[in-house]
């Protein structure tokens, strides 16, 4: 991209003066006038691009640019949750950390939104974090955030409700019983991104649930004040709890299965859509009674 200076003798003028005032007088400036996203430059979404603002303000000069992006690009999102049928989010963000490699090089706090009932995108935050690698002695903080299902919930509904895995086992928790979890805990991409997660090699990682959530992340979260039982619907104050990813790395690394087995979804059977969209590879008869889960003791 060209940052060439362009316009009038008189915003040249203008320009040359800006120049002139302190380097923090300039930054402070740019604090007050780029306009970022509360949460993040969504640079996961599909067709993302530079608000046309702040896209003048890079076009002034190369100085220019080298001051504003550092303050624009510092806080991203990458939300892996949507299902985009020409651009998924995940090649917008790979697009972005293998092509923008100057603007990847400002980012210093990056939110990672990722669903994790069927672990349809932990092993792109682990290739996610190839990019981020790039960068690491710059990045300061990661915060993954796991769940709801879908970045925004259905029309009329304030949150969507939880669905269950539609591979599922039983995972034994620390109190002694058992919850359902996906199957995908036992596979390479989730394991990888607890690998991720236990050798970040970059400033602090926190990782957080959206308050409905899969019951078996429930012991890795702190209880309620009240000493009610979660059960994956936090009443606490607040949409998102906060996990200890330490503790969820260290009972959920090395997890195995040898007979993985499959259940239906509890709502019934489901249709095509909804295995080509799990992931379910198609058997001779794809609907058939599952058998019965396996239960893994952590």
């Amino acid at each position: 991209m060209a940052h060439n200076v362009s316009g009038t003798p008189q915003a040249l003028s203008g320009v040359s003066s800006y120049f002139r005032l302190p380097s923090e007088l300039r930054l402070q400036i740019l604090e007050s006038v780029i306009e970022r996203p509360s949460d993040g430059v969504p640079i996961a979404r599909p067709g993302f691009c530079v608000p046309k603002e702040v896209r003048n303000i890079f076009l002034v000069s190369r100085q220019m640019y080298a001051e504003a992006a550092p303050i624009y690009y510092r806080d991203v999102r990458v939300d892996l949750r949507g299902y985009g049928f020409w651009s998924p989010p995940q090649k917008c963000a790979n697009q972005f950390f293998e092509t923008a490699l100057t603007a990847r090089e400002y980012v210093r706090n990056a939110m990672v939104c990722i669903n994790l009932v069927d672990c349809c995108n932990c092993e792109t935050v682990a290739k996610l974090s190839l990019g981020l690698h790039q960068s690491r002695r710059r990045l300061q903080r990661l915060d993954v955030r796991i769940g709801p299902d879908y970045p925004y919930p259905p029309y009329g509904c304030y949150v969507h409700p939880p669905k269950q895995p539609a591979q599922q086992l039983n995972v034994g928790l620390a109190s002694g019983s058992t919850a359902t979890g996906p199957i995908c805990l036992t596979k390479d991409p989730f394991q990888n991104f607890l690998r991720f997660l236990q050798r970040p090699e970059f400033g602090t990682v926190s990782v957080w649930v959206h308050r409905f959530h899969l019951e078996f992340l429930c012991q890795f979260h702190a209880s309620h004040s009240c000493g009610r039982e979660c059960r994956g619907e936090w009443r606490g104050p607040g949409d998102w709890v906060k996990i200890d990813h330490e503790a969820m790395t260290e009972t959920l690394m090395g997890l195995s299965s040898d007979e993985p087995t499959s259940r239906l979804e509890q709502a019934g059977q489901p249709g095509l859509t909804d295995l080509l969209m799990a992931g379910i590879e198609m058997g001779p008869n794809p609907l058939r009674t599952p058998s019965p889960s396996v239960l893994l003791s952590l």
